[in-house]
């Protein structure tokens, strides 16, 4: 694979998660998780199963990515763990490991981390409702795999979003979120550092 990505900035949306803009990189590419992930991961194969969860990407597959597409994976990292800041054991207690998505958001192929925080049970973009079940076999979503072939799809093979008339990144420009709650925490507004 090399640095023949297609990426263009106006495609990364504010608030957007690691595993959506993964799951993009995939669809603009016409490229499988395996193969992204070897080569962020410098082709190794023995630990290839621990390095696909994108909560536990290194420094040195996130500067990858970043090579791949000017996109500073740090900075999205780093905010997240604002959300948690409060927890210096485990952050990443704060997030659900299982999939929570807002179903207006999907059909723009869009997902935010603020939607895998556990304070927040409506999308605070549209103010509706978070499903964390798949339609069609009602089972948790685990996201976390960039290595599965389909993005944004169930282990059942349910695809989450259904975009056929036109080249999917043009639908990513239609869709601009815009937050629509605050995110309070013990009296400290977190949009703030967001």
């Amino acid at each position: 694979m090399g640095r023949n990505i297609i990426w263009r900035n106006e495609w990364k949306r504010p608030y957007e998660s690691i595993w959506s803009l993964i799951e993009n990189i995939k669809i603009s590419n016409w490229i499988n998780g395996s193969e992204l992930s070897q080569y962020i991961n410098n082709n190794t194969t023995s630990r290839m199963r621990s390095l696909r969860n994108v909560n536990k990407l290194s420094d040195d597959a996130l500067n990858k990515l970043k090579e791949l597409t000017d996109i500073d994976f740090f900075e999205i990292k780093t905010t997240m763990l604002k959300l948690s800041k409060l927890e210096r054991y485990n952050p990443l207690h704060y997030f659900h490991t299982h999939l929570c998505y807002c179903e207006k958001c999907i059909q723009y192929n869009y997902h935010s981390y603020l939607h895998q925080y556990k304070q927040i049970d409506v999308c605070p973009f549209h103010l509706t409702e978070l499903q964390t079940k798949c339609d069609f076999c009602g089972k948790d979503i685990y996201f976390f795999n960039i290595a599965k072939d389909i993005p944004f799809t169930c282990k059942c093979g349910n695809q989450l979003y259904q975009t056929f008339d036109e080249s999917v990144w043009k639908n990513w420009s239609k869709f601009k979120p815009i937050l629509e709650i605050s995110i309070m925490h013990d009296n400290y507004n977190l949009a703030e550092g967001l």
